[in-house]
């Protein structure tokens, strides 16, 4: 363990200016933003009780028998069913999304400008094209991008963009991005840079193992039909002796699963990103999703997918998502030269059910997201130019819809939730349909641990197991602290290949006398890798979390406690601190 002395220094000298806001924390090129999660609440020095703290959000879409959304349903119209369970409603409301408004200016003078597409919005807003350019096909992505530049060509105003809108460019791969803007050449330019950015592509080799049939092998075996067909492609190309391809194509398929999963988390943390940001807008906030499809098949990702529905309903934006694959034909049982087709008919259906058109497992993912978020998902279609327009332009209407599971166990286990319309009629209902409960580490803390957490904001400083390093900025209005936690003494718990913790950090500003004026919580998640970790084990390095604290010009006590609640382990450090008029 670091000496402590390295890092119970103290230093509180204000330099510098930080941004307001509540507690935070922002990604550095060490730890990704999926690795650390934080949740600021402001804080007072008593026991707090929360009755919505688990509240579940559920934005649902509901269409009759034409397809058609219907504008007058009820709170009594919908039934929550969780595993099962009926649930009462503790929130509902009808969200509408405006589409274009009447022109608010004087007409134009030039007649073409004059069409329907060229009133400003009745509600202005914020589209970000999300390209996913790192999974599929090169053609796939070149046939949406014609379709996305197809559209943007003749969008609203003779190719402008509406009054009130911006648009964005988003990739996966971070290498074509433009953030929102009306320019309209810009935006065109941005799309036509999009291309195709491989992960997967060092390892396509005999046999051609897809990552869905790499996942099915490495879960299933070489007995599964996966492996079955995995090993009738290596025999067939000679990749390997007949008593050694069991071995030979395992471990190419967790080559080739390891890629995927790898990918697949990239998207989702670059999608999760891109609502952070979007969360950030003002007005009218889309999200429109282009991709061939990835896998989430892990508990892991799964989470991850989640946390981004969660932050998507909760931060009012709507995802919506369109297939690049577009309209596929099942594919020529010599379509690739790999292929068996021995005559086994169990191997020629296990690739045409799970790789050749309609809707297959990797799908799945962008389905569930856009759905869950009160958005479309648009697939085997070729029309892609019309679900541009659609998803960009609007209108859409949804119902938003709130419960607070009862009796729920903080045991991280994975709900699942049904939506039902209860008004006589057909229905198809679009919504999540499920959630994760919260796990042992993320339960509320109890009345004792609340009160301890109270009675060290406002007492005496606590060297405990805990060890930081306290440092403050000035901040507009304030004062920006920051603490650097030593992750030495944390109690990490190594599940599913990351260093896992769950913390409460509180920054308070005390009276001279020990008075409490004012503070801030943050509750850390943490879900380090293994080089992250190292990383911040560096000497002098720690894991930062921040908060900006609003006080008049004046002399304080600066005070921080953590508390682990797994173990109970605290520390506390204050020091003196001078906030100068401005």
């Amino acid at each position: 363990m670091r000496s402590r002395a390295a890092w119970g220094l103290l230093a509180l000298a204000l330099a510098g200016s930080a941004a307001a806001g509540g507690a935070q924390w922002r990604p550095t090129n060490a730890i990704r933003s999926d690795e650390v999660r934080i949740t600021a609440s402001p804080y007072q020095p008593e026991a707090q009780f929360s009755s919505n703290a688990n509240e579940i959000q559920v934005e649902v879409r509901a269409l009759d028998r034409g397809g058609h959304e219907d504008a007058d349903l009820q709170e009594t119209d919908f039934a929550i069913y969780d595993e099962g369970q009926l649930q009462p409603t503790s929130a509902f409301k009808r969200v509408s999304r405006a589409g274009p408004g009447p022109v608010a200016q004087p007409a134009p003078a030039s007649a073409a400008a004059t069409i329907a597409g060229c009133a400003p919005t009745a509600e202005p807003g914020v589209a970000e094209l999300f390209f996913d350019d790192l999974g599929g096909l090169s053609n796939d992505l070149a046939f949406a991008r014609g379709k996305a530049m197809a559209y943007l060509q003749r969008a609203s105003c003779l190719g402008n963009v509406r009054g009130g809108e911006r648009i964005g460019v988003v990739t996966a791969s971070g290498l074509a991005d433009l953030d929102a803007t009306e320019d309209p050449v810009a935006i065109r330019n941005a799309v036509q840079r999009v291309a195709f950015h491989p992960r997967l592509g060092e390892i396509i080799s005999c046999p051609l193992i897809s990552p869905y049939q790499a996942w099915e092998l490495v879960i299933g075996g070489a007995t599964s039909g996966a492996g079955q067909l995995a090993i009738a492609q290596a025999l067939r190309c000679n990749a390997c002796q007949p008593d050694q391809c069991d071995t030979y194509v395992h471990d190419r398929a967790e080559a080739v699963w390891g890629l995927a999963e790898a990918e697949s988390e990239e998207i989702l943390a670059r999608l999760r990103s891109t609502v952070a940001a979007l969360a950030r807008q003002p007005g009218r906030r889309v999200l429109v999703v282009t991709s061939a499809g990835f896998l989430t098949q892990t508990q892991d990702l799964q989470r991850r997918q989640q946390a981004l529905i969660d932050m998507a309903i909760r931060s009012g934006v709507t995802i919506n998502a369109l297939d690049s694959k577009a309209l596929q034909a099942p594919e020529a049982a010599n379509g690739r030269w790999d292929d068996p087709w021995l005559g086994n008919p169990d191997l020629d259906n296990w690739r045409l059910s799970n790789e050749a058109g309609g809707f297959s497992p990797v799908d799945s993912a962008l389905w569930e997201i856009a759905e869950s978020t009160g958005g479309d998902f648009l697939h085997d279609n070729n029309n892609l130019e019309a679900g541009y327009e659609r998803d960009v332009e609007g209108p859409e209407a949804f119902y938003s819809l709130s419960f607070v599971p009862t009796a729920l166990k903080f045991d991280g286990a994975f709900h699942h939730i049904k939506i039902k319309v209860t008004r006589p009629g057909d229905w198809r209902v679009a919504a999540r349909y499920g959630y994760f409960a919260p796990s042992a580490d993320d339960a509320p803390l109890t009345t004792e641990q609340q009160q301890l957490l109270a009675k060290e904001v406002t007492g005496n400083d606590r060297q405990g197991k805990l060890d930081a390093l306290l440092g403050a900025q000035a901040a507009p209005g304030g004062v920006h602290a920051t603490i650097r936690l030593n992750p030495n003494t944390l109690a990490l718990k190594h599940t599913e290949g990351r260093h896992v913790d769950h913390l409460i950090l509180v920054f308070a500003l005390l009276t001279p006398g020990g008075q409490f004026i004012t503070g801030e919580r943050a509750d850390v998640s943490l879900r380090l890798a293994d080089s992250s970790l190292k990383e911040i084990s560096r000497p002098g390095a720690g894991l930062p979390v921040g908060a900006t604290l609003t006080a008049a010009p004046g002399t304080y006590r600066l005070r921080a406690v953590a508390l682990e609640p797994s173990t109970g382990a605290l520390m506390t450090i204050t020091g003196k601190l001078n906030i100068a008029p401005p």
